[in-house]
């Protein structure tokens, strides 16, 4: 399931409502928790962004180019996600995870796709 892309309600300050948006579940923190990352269809300016398209997927996609963004994490409980919308390839996660473990220890990340 880590390479999976669940939809994840994310509350955006000032909005009563809750709103989906994908995010990628990084790995498993216990008692039903998630590390994730958010994902973006604007790559603001964001040089850590890495792009992700259609042929990043293994199964399913996101319908647009989007952007993962490492530097922007949290945790959520799995019962908060509604489904699941594809599955990354081995690559491309292994990108995005040593993009993150980079922002940790302070190692320099190669420039996103």
């Amino acid at each position: 399931m880590r390479h999976c892309w669940p939809k994840a309600p994310l509350r955006k300050i000032g909005c009563g409502q809750s709103k989906f948006h994908p995010a990628l579940l990084l790995a498993n923190a216990g008692r039903g928790d998630w590390i994730a990352c958010q994902i973006t269809s604007n790559p603001y300016a964001d040089t850590r962004a890495i792009t992700l398209t259609e042929a990043d997927f293994v199964t399913g996609n996101l319908q647009l180019i989007s952007y993962v963004r490492p530097s922007k994490l949290f945790t959520a409980s799995e019962a908060l996600f509604s489904g699941t919308a594809g599955t990354l390839s081995d690559a491309v996660f292994k990108r995005v995870r040593e993009a993150v473990a980079g922002l940790v220890t302070g190692e320099v990340v190669p420039p996103a796709s």
